[in-house]
């Protein structure tokens, strides 16, 4: 009897350290379970980060070709716009010897046609 009293006694001191055992082991549980799923979260950010990475990546070297083409546009503009000077400057030189000789032929037939008269 006496025995099963101690037994009894030792059985309710045991309880409560055992209890805390458990729920300490649940909640190592608990975090276990998050730990993981954090870790796939992770995994799954870091990944999703490469991805972008590369997008943001390619999207420069695209735009550093974009700029590359623009400069070479806006040379071939001006060149353009240039020979467009050019001829115009041509044309009036032309054109301005052209009237400078139609008056002088202009003048020679008013001469001539004075001394018919």
């Amino acid at each position: 009897q006496k025995l099963m009293h101690e037994i009894s006694q030792e059985n309710l001191k045991l309880k409560e350290p055992l209890s805390v055992a458990v729920a300490e082991v649940a909640d190592l549980r608990a975090q276990l379970k998050d730990r993981q799923k954090d870790r796939l979260s992770l995994r799954n950010s870091r990944a999703r980060l490469q991805v972008l990475e590369r997008q943001l990546q390619d999207l420069q070297e695209q735009h550093e070709q974009q700029l590359t083409d623009y400069a070479a546009v806006e040379r071939d503009r001006d060149d353009v716009y240039a020979s467009f000077e050019t001829a115009i400057g041509d044309l009036r030189q032309k054109s301005d010897y052209d009237n400078v000789l139609l008056e002088q032929k202009l003048d020679k037939m008013q001469t001539a046609a004075d001394g018919a008269q």
